[in-house]
Parts: C-alpha cells; structure tokens; sequence
C-alpha cells in the first residue's frame, strides 16, 4: 500500500485526475490516469509498452512515464 501512495503522490494523482479507460471487461480494466500512470487490473501481465513498471501483484499492476 505504501508503494501505491508513493506513486500516486509522485505522478500528481488527485480525485480529480483525469482518467482515459482503456480496457473494461469482464476479466480485465486498463486505465490511464493523469495521463502518467496506467493501472491494469486483471490475469496476465502481458502489456506492450514504453512504460515503466512500478509495481505489481497478483492479478494487478501499476506503469509509470
């Protein structure tokens, strides 16, 4: 949890952050927020991109740019 709460405060993330869904299924959510940070939730770790990855669990994961 600690983890997260540094991301978020690290990319600006507020309530009011704007947030661009890429991804709504049933076994899967993709989301930009901020436009720096990306949140996946879901199976597979699969995403190909420049991004970084920050951090991840178990069926989640967090990039950052």
């Amino acid at each position: 949890m600690n983890t997260l709460i540094a991301i978020r405060k690290a990319q600006g993330i507020r309530s009011t952050s704007p947030i661009t869904i890429l991804k709504a299924e049933a076994s899967e959510y993709v989301a930009i927020i901020n436009s720096n940070t990306i949140v996946k939730l879901g199976p597979g770790m699969s995403f190909n991109t420049n991004w970084t990855l920050a951090t991840y669990g178990t069926n989640w994961a967090v990039w950052t740019n």
